[in-house]
Order: C-alpha cells, then structure tokens, then sequence
C-alpha cells in the first residue's frame, strides 16, 4: 500500500486542477482563490498533538473574517489521538466536514478524496461544467461577472403572531430599521446570521433581510394566502463556503419539503411547508 507524502497530495490536487499551497497551520491547502481553501490536509507523524491543535485553530481558533476549508483531513501517521482529543475532534466533525484517518493508505485517501470532489461538483453545479477547473474559472471570475442566483419557493407558512412579538418595536409591530437575527433551517442544513426586518404592513407582513454587504437576501410575506420564501445570493459578496451551503440549504428544502424560520435561541417563528 502507497504511503501519504505531502508530494502525492501535491501531485492529486493539481491533477484535479485545483491551486496548491498553504493555509495557516495546514500542511497543504488546495484553492480556488488566495486565502479560501477548498481542502487542506495536516499530516502528523507524530502523537497526533500538533495535528490535533492546528486543526482546531482552522474552525475554532480563526477569526470569523477568516474563511475556514471547506473540507479538512487529519491524516495520523503516527496512532491514534488520545481519547479526549478524539471526542473534541468528533464534536469538531458534527459541525464541519473534517476527516480524521489513522495511518491511512494513498489509495484509501484517494477514494475518500474522489468521493468529496464528486459532491463539490455536484452540489455547486449551477456555477460549474462538473470539472474542478470549470468551477475554478467561476469562481475566480463572480467579482467581475456578478452572477445572481434567485429562487423562489412556493409555500404555506404556519405561525404564531405572539412568537412573531421578537420584531415588535415600541410594543407593537411595525415596519422598522430592527434587523433580528434568525436562521433558516431545511432538514440537516441551518443558515445562520439570517438579520431579518419587518419592512411592511397592511394585508400582509413583510419581511427582508436585505443588506448591501450580505450575499443572502431573503424576502416573504404572511398572511394573504399563498406565499413564497424568496432568496437572492450574491457570490462576490461572500466565499466558497457560504455558496456551497447555500446549495446545499436548497437540496436539503427541495427534499424534505420543509423550512423553518428559527430566532437566535432556536425558538421556532414560521414554518414553511413547501408546495
């Protein structure tokens, strides 16, 4: 079985077509744009410890300005972390898509690799020909070109005007410059830093997140009738990351068939059946 050198991961990343080089604590970053990592792999040789903490530092121990890989690999050459490390790294692994391997061979890497590729491809299709340089391309060119994605969910909402009491201004609710933060959730995807303002009333309460520097607007109504959950992404204003999870927030709705307006403390606001 082939061993893991920081020369074959070189060798797979630009075969993919991706960029390779270094980010923070990572000892290789593959890359669409400087500072973004796609991957990023951290090889430790040895008691894990090294691996372990600079892992830690790339989601945990970063700035929230700072963009955090996509997709992570702790390869332990040298055994296995210790079981309280191990449990920290679970905990790390609920919340982000990190991988930990110990001792792991070329070729089981390699698949596991693929496997990630493949679902990047698949989940950012709107933006790409199902290549790794394709996609780089896009991305590379969203600050020049601006693309605009805009969906439009059909749905029936279910509420309770006293929990929509959290937008009240004064007392009462009104259209107001308050923004509240929010998140939205489709089963198994959450966005969060949804910052939502009540911007209209009459027949129907309007709301919006709109923000110049946001990539994520959203927009709907309650009451009337039918109504829809309306969303307008901007790339150039946020990362890979964001877009990626942006998509995946999509799929997730489309299968389920459902989305939830949640406010900071995860008491649900709305629910949105999807028709």
């Amino acid at each position: 079985m082939a061993a893991v050198t920081l020369g074959w991961l070189r060798g797979l990343g630009e075969a993919y077509g991706f960029a390779v080089g270094g980010f923070m604590g990572a000892d290789q970053a593959w890359l669409f744009r400087d500072g973004e990592p796609v991957f990023t792999f951290i090889v430790d040789d040895g008691d894990g410890g090294r691996g372990f903490t600079e892992t830690l530092s790339l989601y945990w121990g970063s700035a929230d300005h700072i963009a955090k890989p996509l997709f992570h690999f702790l390869l332990l050459a040298g055994g296995a972390l210790n079981p309280e490390h191990r449990a920290m790294m679970d905990s790390l692994a609920s919340q982000y898509r990190v991988t930990m391997l110990t001792e792991p061979s070329a070729q089981e890497l390699k698949r596991l690799v693929d496997a990630e590729v493949a679902d990047l491809l698949k989940v950012m299709s709107r933006y790409c020909g199902g290549t790794v340089p394709s996609l780089r391309r896009s991305v590379a060119a969203w600050a020049d070109e601006r693309p605009r994605v805009r969906v439009s969910l059909r749905c029936e909402p279910e509420y309770d005007l006293a929990h929509l009491q959290v937008f009240a201004e004064g007392g009462s609710l009104r259209p107001s410059r308050m923004a509240v933060p929010c998140s939205l959730e489709a089963p198994g995807v959450t966005l969060e830093s949804i910052m939502l303002r009540l911007v209209e009333i009459g027949d129907v309460l309007m709301f919006s997140s709109e923000h110049r520097n946001l990539p994520l607007t959203v927009d709907f109504a309650l009451g009337g009738g039918g109504s829809a959950l309306s969303f307008l992404y901007e790339p150039e204003k946020g990362n890979l990351a964001q877009a990626y999870r942006f998509e995946e927030f999509l799929a997730s709705a489309a299968g389920g068939g459902v989305v939830r307006l949640l406010d900071s403390s995860g008491v649900p606001l709305v629910e949105f059946g999807l028709l």
